[in-house]
Parts: structure tokens; sequence; C-alpha cells
């Protein structure tokens, strides 16, 4: 079962494929063991999936066009969740920018030796754990951070500069770890003030700065220092405080087994800027509005990928604020230096091209930004996000939106409709921001069985095979499995005519050893097959892979001598597309989870 091109059109191809048979057989052997013969058996989707298409989903989707739709938000409990999580990420957002600087900062952090955690055991430090009690890394901050866990931004600001105290803690002053902790811990609050919009000018938090052993910590010389009853809490708290700590006198932190930690106020200097103070932002998308929901302006979209067309740049991409040259229908698009180079008659145009001259190309500047879609209460004329209020302009009208504050007594319609739906969901789990385990959709109350979601789209043999060999990989988090929903969305006979021009270059070599032309139709099945995950009782879309099944069955032009045997491409794959979001959870199995799609598909192709 090997991966070849859509159609080997050239006999160096098959001579290829002929050659290295020990590397296929390595794959071969690797999916054995990955895939029993068994399970492989048991997958019969030729005969069991007949041909499908997305727009049969978009069918039902049409037909509810003229019932009430019923937007899940209009449960209450689902709501508040929604908004809960809505806001909680517009506030960790910001943290995210913090920390990919301090991640990769280049003098402090070069070797990327606070984003991986202590290993005590490997470095032989028998008493780190003595001396940390509570280890963290960077590492471990971004992933509770992309996943959603922290329940607010304090919990991840506490945990980046435990961090940092804990390089404090067990290594001496001027060392060099200690030192670049204290450059980094010092960088980092002073990017906090930035984002928190401090205005006082410094404050200080309490930082280890030595050690003493067992017998110099109550000395009758040096009397009893100053004691941390409550180390933690007393740290978070002059942390989390931007006044100066009271007086400059030491505070000793016992340890368990003897010995003690001093610690001192750092003072933090807040970091002057020269930029003039930030206007509110305003603009013809948002008209200086403010989503309720989401409590934020405009949310901006990642700009499109724009490649060069010239000659000379050969596809690189069009770096952001740089001005180019489109053609009005936006399929070309040239740098200022290509455009420079240009002939009159753009090259590679027909002559029915509309835009066929160098004088037809529009100048523009590569600065656009795509912005959310806002809509507005037909009520009361609120502004908010359409992806905020789950408005699916496919489905409503966006000139009848109303508002949940509006929408009054059809909220109990909503909510009854929902509740009454007579099929339970089938995962009765979903993942939940501020919370790195999944609960029960009962649990927190959410109505079952919205009126679109995954488990409505139709089931296959192959979607319940890859789905089950999913759900193995994610026994270690109890009841992650039940999150997952896999289906294959689309499952339709296509094909496409071999150009002319392609015919009459290439040949294709027999069994016999006789070159014939390239079939002139060439026959597939596609496929798109897509994993989706419930988070705050909704399905999200976390990973799509577009294939292409080539069975052989291609149409060849008449004239071929009789005894000629035509080449054998049956059984080929060609996985056209592949694409994936970041908001998996757990997000350890996420590498796992993508590999078992792709070698669950490969097994049934």
């Amino acid at each position: 079962m090997a991966l070849k091109d859509a159609v080997p059109l050239s006999p160096p191809l098959e001579e290829e494929a002929t050659a290295a048979p020990q590397k296929r057989s390595m794959k071969r052997k690797r999916l054995t063991r990955l895939v029993s013969q068994e399970d492989i058996m048991e997958v019969d989707h030729r005969s069991t999936s007949p041909p499908r298409s997305v727009s049969e989903f978009d069918e039902c989707t049409t037909e509810r066009k003229n019932n009430q739709f019923v937007n899940p938000l209009s449960c209450p409990n689902m709501k508040k969740v929604h908004v809960a999580a809505l806001r909680l990420e517009a506030e960790l957002q910001p943290l995210r920018s913090i920390l990919t600087r301090l991640m990769g900062h280049q003098t402090h952090n070069r070797k990327g030796i606070f984003n991986v955690p202590v290993d005590a055991e490997a470095l032989g430090l028998k008493d780190y754990h003595r001396i940390v009690p509570k280890p963290m890394d960077l590492g471990t901050v971004k992933r509770r951070l992309h996943s959603m866990e922290y329940q607010s931004k304090d919990q991840a600001v506490s945990d980046i500069r435990t961090t940092f105290l804990n390089a404090m803690r067990f290594n001496p002053p001027q060392h060099p770890i200690h030192e670049a902790a204290k450059e980094l811990l010092i960088y980092f609050e002073q990017a906090y003030m930035n984002v928190e919009g401090v205005k006082d000018k410094s404050f200080s938090i309490m930082v280890p700065v030595a050690m003493q052993p067992a017998q110099a910590v109550s000395s009758p010389e040096s009397g009893p220092l100053p004691s941390l009853s409550a180390p933690a809490a007393s740290l978070e708290a002059s942390e989390g405080s931007n006044t100066p700590a009271a007086g400059d006198n030491p505070l000793v932190e016992p340890l368990p087994g003897g010995g003690a930690l001093i610690f001192q106020p750092l003072e933090i200097p807040r970091k002057t800027s020269k930029l003039p103070p930030f206007l509110p932002h305003s603009c013809s998308s948002c008209q200086g509005r403010t989503c309720p929901l989401c409590q934020q302006g405009c949310l901006l979209h990642e700009p499109a990928l724009m490649v060069c067309h010239g000659v000379h740049c050969g596809g690189a991409r069009l770096r952001k604020g740089t001005m180019y040259y489109v053609s009005a229908d936006g399929n070309r698009h040239f740098c200022e230096r290509c455009y420079t180079n240009l002939t009159p008659v753009l090259p590679g145009v027909s002559e029915n091209d509309p835009c066929r001259y160098k004088r037809d190309l529009l100048k523009r500047s590569n600065n656009e930004e795509i912005a959310e879609k806002w809509i507005s209460c037909n009520k009361c004329a609120v502004g908010v996000h359409a992806i905020c209020a789950m408005h699916n302009g496919n489905v409503e009208d966006d000139s009848k939106y109303l508002c949940m504050e509006c929408e009054g007594s059809r909220q109990g319609i909503a909510v009854s409709a929902l509740s009454s739906t007579p099929a339970p969901s089938l995962n009765g789990f979903t993942y939940v921001s501020g919370s790195d385990t999944p609960v029960s959709v009962d649990s927190v109350g959410f109505a079952r069985g919205p009126a679109l979601n995954s488990e409505s789209l139709p089931e296959c043999a192959i979607s319940e095979f890859i789905q089950s060999k999913v759900a193995k990989c994610m026994k270690a988090v109890p009841n992650a499995d039940k999150t997952i929903t896999v289906r294959v969305i689309s499952d339709a006979d296509r094909s496409f005519s071999i150009p002319e021009v392609v015919r009459k270059h290439f040949r294709m070599a027999t069994e016999n050893g006789v070159s014939i032309d390239p079939p002139s139709e060439v026959n597939y099945r596609q496929k798109a097959i897509t994993l989706f995950q419930k988070f705050d009782g909704l399905d999200v879309c976390i990973f799509c892979m577009y294939v292409q099944e080539y069975e052989g069955d291609h149409k060849y032009q008449s004239g071929m001598e009789e005894g000629q045997s035509l080449p054998s491409h049956k059984r080929r794959v060609y996985i056209a597309y592949i694409d994936s979001v970041e908001h998996f959870r757990p997000r350890e199995c996420r590498t796992e989870v993508y590999h078992e799609i792709l070698v669950s598909y490969l097994a049934t192709a």
C-alpha cells in the first residue's frame, strides 16, 4: 500500500516504484504492527459507504431555513459557559505573546533551559524537590495556556513567576541561571505592566537571595529572623500587589529537612515607552463598539497568503506592508520588482482573459486586515460578533437577528425545543474552559442533542474504524475519548481530463514494455475525513484530511493493439490536503492522534 502520484505519466515513475521494494516492505511492516489484519478485514468501505457529498448536509441546513433554527446559546447554561470561555480567552490572549518572547529570548533563554521541566534524577539533584516544592517551566505554562486550562490570568501569571523563582531558589546568587531567571522575571513584569496599563513607576516583589544552613537559622548571636508562616501565600500576595514591600528586612522561609531561604524585595522598574498613548480603536467595521459577549472590539483574522507570480520571485510570499500589483480577478499578484520587468502583454494569458495587459493591473498595499463580521440586534441595535453569538448567516437572516436579552419569550421556546430532542448525545462528555479533564454534559446542565452537530452526520465503516483506533490513543485521560467524533463528510466519485499537451509529450509503459498514450480521463473517489471534539458543549472541527483514491478504471482512447495490457494503477492514494488547529485536548496526545488517523485510513484504503 504505497502513496503514489495521482497519475504516473512517465516511465521513470514506474521504474522508481519497482526499484525500491525494500522501502515499501518496511512501510508495510510498520503498518502491520500498528493495525492488525483482523481489524483491516472488518472494514469493507466500498460496499458499506455509498458515495455522498457535503451538499447532502447543506440540504438539511436549507430545509431548516423555513423552520425555526435553534441556536445552541438558547440554553442558559450553555450561554453562561460560552460567554465565560470567550472572556477567559480574551483575558489570556496577551499572555501568549509575552510567553513566546520569554521562551525565545536570545540572551537569557538562548538554550531553552526554562522551557522544559527540570529532570532532577538525570541531573543528580537529590535535594531539588526539597528546595523547590512546586516545579514549573514555561513549556508547561504554554500547554496549559493554549489548552485553556487556567481559570484566570492570575493563575497563568503565578506559574510564570514560579518558573523563575524556582531557578532563583535552587541556584545561589551570581550563578548564571540565577541571574538569567532574575532578568527574565524583570522582563516579564515590565511586559505584564504594559499589558495591564499599570501607571506606577515601579514596585517590588519578594525573591530568594540566599540559603542558610540548618544550624544558622536560629543563631543566638544574630537572633531569629522574621519567618514566613505561609510562604506561598505571602509570596503571591507580595507579587500580586503593585506596592513596594514594607521595609527592606529579609524574610525567612524554613525548608523541610532543615535550612531556610532568605527573601528580599526586588524592585521592578517600569520601562518607559517613547510611543504616544494608544487611542481607543475605532474603524468602519466596529464603529467604536465593544461586543457585550467577549468584551472586545474588532477580532482580526489571519491575513490571506499572497505569493508573487513573477519570474524573479518564483512564488515567494508578499511581505506585509509592501506594495504589489494584482489582476482584477485577484488570481495573479506581482511585487514591484517583478512588475517593473513585466512585458506589456502578461505572459501565459489567453486572448479572452479580462486582465491581459500590464496596464490593467491594480496597485495595492499588503496591509489589509480582515475583521470578524458584526451583526446588530433588530430590536436594541446592540452590535455583537457573529462568531460570539453563534450566528449562522446561511441559516438565519442577519436583518432578523435578535440578541439573547431581546429574544424574550422566544428563548423559552428554543430551550424547550433543545431539551425535547428525542435522540440523546452519543458523546456525553465535553471539555470546559478552565478545566483539564472532561466533564459530563449533564453535570453542567447543557441541553443534549443540538439541532446541528457532528453526531448528526451519517456514519460509515471508515469513520467507525478510525474513531475506534483514535479512542485507544486517548485512554490515558479518563473520558477524553468520549469527546471526539470522526466522520467522512464527503465521499463522491470525481474525474478530470488530461490536457492534450500532457498526452502529447508523455508516454506510459504497459506490462509488455510497449508505450502508449496517457488516459484521456482519470477517475477517482474523493473523501474528506474530519475529527470533531466537544468544547463547552459545542463541536469544533479539529482535524481535516482530503484524499483521492484511484482504482485504475481510467478511460483510454481506442486504437490500442490487441494483446496490450494497461498499466496497473489500482489502490493508489493521494493525500491532497491536511490541516489542523491547536485546540485539541489533551495536548500531549495530539501528535499521536493525528498519526493514528493517517495510519488507520491507509489501512482501509
